[in-house]
């Protein structure tokens, strides 16, 4: 698996885990960002969930709606 294809899933694993109240945008961002991620990338990867209707961005809030 290579690193993009990890830091995706990584991503997507974090917004699962955070269940139906899911997670701030801003609070994820921030704790990626810690480790090195640049806000376009986050913001690129976050659009592609909401495009595929695998993630619902409320407000900022982020909450799984796939499978």
């Amino acid at each position: 698996m290579n690193k993009e294809t990890m830091l995706i899933q990584i991503i997507g694993d974090c917004i699962k885990e955070a269940g139906e109240e899911g997670i701030p945008s801003g609070h994820l961002f921030a704790m990626l960002n810690a480790k090195g991620l640049r806000i376009d990338t986050y913001t690129s990867i976050i659009d592609a969930f909401v495009k595929n209707k695998l993630v619902k961005d409320e407000n900022y809030l982020l909450v799984w709606t796939g499978k």
